[in-house]
């Protein structure tokens, strides 16, 4: 029963992470895309204005972080329990 349980908190970690993990890539994509376009670079300044730009690369910061973080933590956790740091109740 409480494997049932424990195996159930993975599934929805692993289902968490993939969200984070698809967020982050476009969070990079945003963060990049905009960084060109406020220096100028490979035509990006003429997709996005560079005070637009500037806002958004500034705005993107802390949710890039935390989604990192969110990112990083979820797959030290599974490393943790494939390195039998972290027990499960069947070993």
């Amino acid at each position: 029963m409480v494997n049932d349980v424990a195996e159930g908190i993975d599934a929805k970690l692993l289902k968490l992470d993939r969200l984070v993990a698809w967020t982050l890539f476009l969070v990079i994509l945003a963060y990049i895309s905009t960084g060109f376009s406020m220096v100028g670079k490979y035509g990006f300044n003429k997709l996005i204005p560079i005070i637009t730009a500037t806002q958004i690369h500034n705005n993107l910061c802390i949710p890039m972080i935390i989604l990192f973080l969110l990112h990083v933590g979820v797959h030290f956790y599974f490393s943790l329990k494939r390195w039998k740091v972290i027990k499960t109740n069947n070993e």
